[in-house]
């Protein structure tokens, strides 16, 4: 192996290290952040309800009228993950 191969290499070896770092102090953050609570206090048709379903946060959706309750209800069921619990104060 010449002396420029063997830089290249090191360089490629020190980019892969970096790398992998990087990759596990993302993984920590998504994990930290699964322990996060989103609220939404006025839950719409429950757009970021979904969205926090769907990567696995926990959440609470707070909304007043129940049209919109209902549509909640059905965009989080057809969303539904196996450790889902749809839970209403109605």
């Amino acid at each position: 192996m010449e002396v420029s191969d063997a830089k290249k290499l090191r360089e490629l070896e020190d980019e892969n290290r970096r790398l992998k770092r990087l990759l596990a102090e993302a993984e920590l953050d998504k994990a930290a952040m699964k322990e996060v609570i989103e609220l939404g206090p006025f839950a719409g048709s429950g757009t970021t309800l979904v969205a926090a379903e769907r990567l696995g946060y926990h959440f609470t959706g707070i909304e007043i009228e129940a049209e919109y309750v209902e549509i909640i209800k059905e965009r989080l069921l057809a969303s539904y993950q196996p450790d889902f619990e749809f839970k209403t104060g109605i």
